[in-house]
């Protein structure tokens, strides 16, 4: 089974910024296209109540997700403006179900 990923942003991270983040990659995630990293199943994305930003992702492996980190989104994030993620949790994923 893939692994799964949550990243929490804290507050002041804006949808702006995301979508910036999304452009420098050259990823439309509206119309789910673009220059998706290689491994990657799923990725969902919005803010908290708090007024941070929570990022949930299905990757193939970490190997994957860390691959896309080190050669395109650690710079893509830090051109934008957002810091690093407050939180960073991995876990395996036992069901991905849609109804």
């Amino acid at each position: 089974m893939p692994s799964a990923l949550i990243l929490t942003f804290d507050d002041g991270v804006t949808e702006s910024q995301y979508k910036a983040v999304n452009a420098t990659l050259g990823i439309d995630m509206v119309a789910g296209t673009g220059d998706f990293p290689d491994g990657m199943i799923r990725h969902t994305a919005g803010p908290t109540p708090t007024g941070g930003w929570i990022v949930t992702e299905l990757w193939e492996s970490e190997e994957h997700q860390g691959r896309f980190m080190e050669s395109r989104l650690a710079e893509a994030l830090q051109k934008n403006g957002l810091p690093a993620p407050a939180s960073v949790v991995w876990f395996s994923v036992v069901a991905d179900t849609t109804p």
